[in-house]
């Protein structure tokens, strides 16, 4: 099992938005890092959720973040503005 890091923020949102929109997602890989992207949601495949890390929890405004048994990875869908940004974190 690997620990992989993706930062994670809203990409429309307003300069004053910027922080509270941003959210660290740790996840549990198991196999083959495989990432699928539908529309306003993206599944990190073979993944479970390790933690979730942001400044306050304002995040869940932006984002629904889950586990799905059925998809075997770990959902992420924009709620606000339908759109956002990714970058995998090398630490």
């Amino acid at each position: 099992m690997e620990l992989i890091s993706y930062s994670i923020q809203n990409f429309n949102t307003f300069e004053t938005q910027e922080e509270e929109s941003k959210v660290e997602l740790v996840l549990n890989q198991i196999g083959a890092e495989v990432i699928s992207h539908y529309q306003e949601q993206t599944v990190f495949h073979n993944s479970t959720i390790r933690n979730i890390l942001a400044k306050s929890d304002v995040w869940k405004n932006y984002f629904e973040i889950y586990h799905d048994k059925e998809l075997n990875g770990v959902v992420v869908r924009a709620l606000k503005y339908g759109q956002f940004r990714f970058s995998r974190r090398n630490d």
